[in-house]
């Protein structure tokens, strides 16, 4: 076959099969943006960097972008349904194929999981800390996903350290930015007092003939005025102090604040209490309800109940609405005090709190998605931990008794073999000894012929 026929076989079967292979791939995931123009197999635009993946352009809202079974798995991605939610247009998306998880990355999972431990949020962190524990806990118990909730772990952690560092260094910056102004003010002071001094000498220079006294008290009038700015530059210094992060005492926003600890005294309250009453669900549902951000199929659930009167739900849906609201109420927790203490004045301190805010939002909104669509409880997942363990060790089980079958049946196939060698052997033994005896019988009998041939011969003569 000629090389050039050879090119066009490998070309046409390798246009034929990213068809071929989206068919037999059942799971995708979204992976970043695309344009309309890349619509449908874009292994160069979507996919991995070297452009031979098997990524593709699609469109939730376009049925014929790309294959039925791939706009089914983007309309259950969280974004989509966000953008749905918010009556936001449709994006193009990349979706590629779900990697299959390996045995150590499952394990990497599993030991991730196993070291989350509650406490690593301490009481010297605050309330920032508190919050970000709370939603943790949420998350490592109930949540039923372990990809996601070891990734959703570690953002949070990561997601608490950006917001304490980001306070330290807008606190440091305003304190920096208030000296400036401070300095600045007193160089106007100053300058202002170097003219007013300059236009009292003119006019006392024009007033020559005035009387003696009443240059003295116009000497005086100008000292007190001296004696008054310096009093109040001083009185300006000792009302800047630089902020406290132990105590966290340098509070920039005092209706924040106030939010802040109602929403600390709310949530220890859930903490202590059995279960959430009707007027705490009216509390929830003014103050968490009204916004953008709200969780309609929940507010819509409670309304619901309001409007009734009476909390006919289950226990496992009180649980499971419980969370929801705890969840909520740390994620405004989380926004009330990144406006308590980071300052709003300086603008690329208040561009990266709304950043983290936005990103807090994003976060909390995909666990409460999560939480309705995986929801479970330590006792389950502790069952579900059991159920594994003991299936492995029937496995195990299963593997080691498998061997030891195996084991059993080569020694005894070894033992047939050994049985029928010895059982040859003693028979080629047997046989040889016989041999041996018929040979010595025929000696013998010979010898006896010939003693008795003699002794015939002997008696004829």
């Amino acid at each position: 076959m000629k090389l050039s026929s050879l090119l066009t076989i490998i070309v046409a079967a390798q246009n034929d099969q990213p068809d071929d292979r989206a068919a037999a791939i059942t799971h995708w995931e979204v992976q970043g943006n695309c344009k309309a123009k890349d619509e449908g197999y874009k292994a160069n635009k979507c996919g991995n960097v070297e452009g031979n993946g098997d990524g593709w352009c699609c469109h939730g809202d376009e049925d014929n972008s790309c294959p039925e079974h791939m706009v089914e798995s983007l309309k259950k991605n969280f974004e989509y349904k966000h953008a749905n939610r918010k009556n936001k247009p449709q994006e193009w998306w990349c979706v590629v194929p779900r990697p299959k998880m390996s045995a150590k990355e499952k394990a990497q999972i599993e030991k991730c999981l196993k070291s989350f431990d509650p406490s690593n949020y301490t009481t010297s962190h605050g309330k920032i800390g508190f919050f970000h524990r709370l939603l943790s806990k949420i998350v490592s118990e109930r949540i039923d996903r372990p990809h996601y909730q070891c990734n959703t772990l570690k953002k949070l952690r990561e997601n608490f350290v950006d917001y304490l560092k980001l306070r330290k260094q807008c606190a440091k910056d305003l304190t920096e930015h208030k000296k400036k102004e401070k300095a600045k003010a007193a160089k106007e002071a100053e300058k202002d007092a170097r003219k007013a001094a300059q236009k009292e000498r003119k006019e006392n220079k024009k007033e020559k003939n005035a009387e003696k006294k009443a240059k003295k008290e116009a000497a005086k009038d100008a000292q007190d005025d001296d004696e008054a700015s310096r009093r109040r530059r001083e009185e300006e210094n000792e009302e800047d102090f630089f902020f406290d992060e132990e105590n966290k005492s340098d509070i920039v926003d005092a209706a924040a604040e106030n939010e802040l600890n109602a929403l600390i005294e709310s949530l220890m309250k859930l903490e202590d209490s059995d279960e959430m009453t009707i007027e705490d669900l009216q509390e929830f549902y003014d103050n968490d309800c009204n916004d953008d951000d709200m969780d309609v199929d929940t507010c819509g659930e409670i309304a619901k109940i309001l409007a009734g009167g009476s909390d006919t739900r289950s226990d496992d849906q009180k649980a499971a609405m419980e969370v929801l609201i705890k969840t909520s109420k740390s994620r405004r927790g989380i926004v009330s005090w990144s406006k308590t203490f980071i300052p709003n004045d300086l603008p690329h301190c208040r561009k990266k709190r709304n950043k983290l805010n936005t990103k807090t939002r994003t976060v909390v909104g995909r666990m409460v998605e999560m939480r309705k669509k995986y929801n479970t409880n330590p006792d389950k997942l502790a069952a579900a931990r059991r159920h594994k363990k003991n299936k492995a060790a029937a496995k195990i089980l299963r593997s080691q008794s498998a061997a030891d079958r195996n084991a059993d049946k080569k020694a005894k196939a070894a033992k047939a073999v050994e049985r029928k060698e010895q059982k040859a052997e003693d028979k080629a033994e047997r046989l040889a000894n016989k041999a041996e005896r018929e040979e010595k019988l025929a000696a013998r009998e010979e010898k006896q012929a010939a003693k008795a041939a003699a002794a015939e011969q002997s008696a004829e003569e």
